[in-house]
């Protein structure tokens, strides 16, 4: 292999790791706000054994998922030490490059660490050397004018989307339609660049709105992290597409269990179903809510069938649609589930004491404004899947139109 091809799979094994270490340390957190005794979160009598199951079963997924880490740490470290068999001795000799292999057994302060050394190395004369400046100039981390051309499409999307949200009737849809573009800006232009570019896009759509005033950093870092995971498992599920598509089912068929267990404890309230505030409506009936559980139970069982067929199909052009449709479905979910049901709460929580001059907890408010979050997830997911798909596919046409006379100008 030449020095690019190398230099690709050691970025494909950084990657790797990096993603389950991130998704590992996820686990272990919701493993340990799922203790009761920690008194983090408070639980009813009543569903205090409900808890201490999914809190042994987080417990145990956290212990087995170890073993797993290790040998993926060790997978980048050995392909490391073979990749630097030609740096530079000076380089060799500096402190700095042996804790980058020793970071390979660390969490993600250790992925940071690799990720600014790895940014920085460049071959020349088959001896590769470490200087940003210069390779960054060899391998061209700006956008090309194809980039820009094509960031200015999604970014006219984007911004056409925020104003009719914002200052038309259909503000009161109140549905989050960035999330579909930080995925768009991950699927096209990959962790870096997809990053700047939902980092921009949430800056620009707060100012045009008129909230700029209101930007705080627990809302301004989802753009930045949602981005920078999707652009992982996109890294993840390009060179292990079986692997990623059996992540994407357990991870799915975890997040509907959770989905039924809170929908259930609504069941109860007669003013109906608690949700944040869509289409105008802040409650929904039972009945509406037990036909958006099914209409999700139906798409959920619409995944695993494409899934089957996905697997038993050998029709390479039908294979990639279903691939393309299961992966927009996924990303989707996880990307509601860790930024609104996951991170939502804390983040308005942290908003609305800074801003509002509230004095909320997060023991006593984070269930509380999580389960309208989630049932509200109903309505939204099935949305979001539906506009990302059909945005996504001539989005995918204009793209590969514009690559086949790619350019080599930079910015």
């Amino acid at each position: 292999m030449n020095y690019e091809q190398k230099e690709k799979k050691l970025w494909k094994l950084f990657s790797l790791n990096t993603f389950f270490k991130f998704f590992w340390v996820l686990i272990l957190i919701a493993s340990i706000f799922s203790i009761p005794n920690l008194g983090l979160i408070t639980f009813e009598e009543k569903v205090f054994n409900i808890v201490k199951i999914i809190n042994i079963f987080l417990i145990s997924i956290t212990i087995v998922f170890i073993p797993f880490l290790v040998y993926v740490s060790y997978l980048e470290y050995s392909y490391q030490k073979e990749f630097f068999i030609n740096l530079d001795q000076k380089e060799k000799d500096n402190n700095k490059f042996k804790w980058i292999l020793i970071s390979n057994y660390g969490l993600l302060v250790g992925s940071l660490f690799r990720f600014l050394y790895l940014i920085s190395l460049y071959e020349e004369d088959k001896k590769i050397y470490k200087n940003y400046k210069i390779a960054k100039k060899k391998k061209r981390f700006g956008f090309s004018t194809q980039d820009v051309a094509f960031a200015g499409i999604l970014f006219s999307l984007f911004l056409i989307i925020s104003l009719i949200k914002n200052f038309t009737v259909a503000r009161v849809i109140n549905l989050d339609f960035e999330y579909i573009f930080y995925i768009l800006f991950a699927y096209f232009f990959g962790k870096l660049k997809g990053t700047l570019l939902s980092f921009m896009a949430d800056f620009f759509g707060l100012l045009f709105a008129g909230r700029i005033g209101f930007y705080h950093w627990a809302y301004a870092i989802v753009p930045i992290i949602g981005t920078i995971l999707i652009g992982l498992f996109l890294d993840l599920f390009k060179k292990h597409k079986n692997l990623s598509i059996v992540i994407m089912n357990i991870f799915l068929l975890g997040v509907f269990a959770v989905l039924i267990y809170i929908f259930t404890t609504q069941l109860n309230d007669p003013k109906g179903l608690r949700i944040s505030r869509t289409f105008g409506l802040s409650r929904i009936s039972l009945t509406a809510g037990i036909v958006l559980l099914t209409l999700s139970l139906v798409i959920l069982s619409i995944f695993f069938l494409l899934v089957i067929i996905y697997f038993k199909t050998k029709n390479k052009v039908k294979k990639e649609k279903i691939a393309l449709l299961i992966l927009v479905y996924f990303l989707t979910v996880s990307l509601i589930v860790l930024a609104r049901w996951i991170w939502g709460p804390f983040a308005f929580i942290r908003y609305a004491n800074f801003f509002l001059g509230r004095s909320y907890n997060i023991k006593d408010q984070y269930l509380i404004l999580m389960t309208p979050i989630v049932i509200r997830s109903l309505i939204s997911i099935p949305i979001y899947v539906f506009v990302l798909f059909s945005i996504l596919i001539p989005l995918s046409i204009v793209k590969k139109h514009y690559t086949k006379n790619k350019l080599t100008t930079y910015y």
